[in-house]
């Protein structure tokens, strides 16, 4: 697959707490276009199952020192410096998840949202995917109309047209779902 990509992830098989058994992570091989569009909802690949090439990793400056998220916005930062990006739907790694995680602490959220690295990174790939729309304005003001708000999510949703036909209709839910609850209860997008 490096052969046609800069960068290829792989799926995962997650185990430990919570989960009972052995969980995969979605089956579906990514396209590059199904990239750029799926990094707008949240990070879709498993760091330990990158293969990258080395110059595609040194001409990105490597990854960025952030409090949260170095992987999330390395591939932001990657995708915005079009370089191809592609995952196949074959489970390659064995990943427990714990407690002890990162990404499992009850703030994680949160600090994903106040992280300035990874929110500017996150703003310019939605200024380059999105231009249509003002992300400054979506972003910070929490006085947006349901009206505005439910204009972001559904040109959001209608993004997922693009995407592979496996994963067209898991984004478009996904998509509509944010425009429910982000509407509903006046909260901004969250990365």
């Amino acid at each position: 697959m490096l052969e046609d990509a800069d960068m290829v992830f792989g799926a995962a098989l997650w185990f430990g707490t919570g989960i009972a058994g052995l969980r995969p992570t979605s089956p579906w091989r990514y396209t590059n276009a199904d990239t750029g569009i799926a990094l707008l909802h949240h990070m879709p690949f498993s760091n330990p199952t990158a293969l990258m090439a080395r110059e595609a990793v040194e001409e990105l400056g490597g990854f960025r020192s952030t409090d949260v998220a170095e992987d999330y916005e390395f591939v932001l930062r990657a995708a915005l410096s079009e370089k191809r990006i592609l995952r196949t739907g074959i489970p390659v790694v064995l990943y427990r998840r714990s407690v002890g995680q990162v990404s499992q602490e009850d703030d994680y959220a949160e600090r994903t949202r106040s992280e300035p690295t990874l929110w500017r990174t996150f703003s310019e790939h939605v200024n380059r995917v999105l231009p249509r729309l003002d992300w400054r304005t979506i972003a910070s003001s929490a006085a947006l109309t349901p009206a505005e708000r439910q204009d972001f999510f559904t040109e959001l949703a209608l993004l997922t047209r693009r995407m592979s036909p496996a994963l067209r209709g898991r984004y478009r839910r996904y998509a509509i779902r944010n425009v429910a609850t982000m509407v509903a209860t006046g909260r901004d997008h969250q990365v």
